[in-house]
């Protein structure tokens, strides 16, 4: 591989760890919204 081409596969490397941990707080808060709705009152 050319210089070029590993500077272009750590960066995609680095794209897709921040898209997986921006899915796992995304998920994070889904739940927190799911579970909040269902058990309100037990939360007062």
């Amino acid at each position: 591989m050319t210089e070029k081409g590993l500077k272009l596969s750590a960066s995609s490397s680095q794209v897709k760890f921040a898209a997986f941990i921006t899915a796992i707080c995304l998920f994070g808060d889904m739940m927190l919204y799911v579970v909040l709705s269902i058990h309100w009152e037990q939360c007062i």
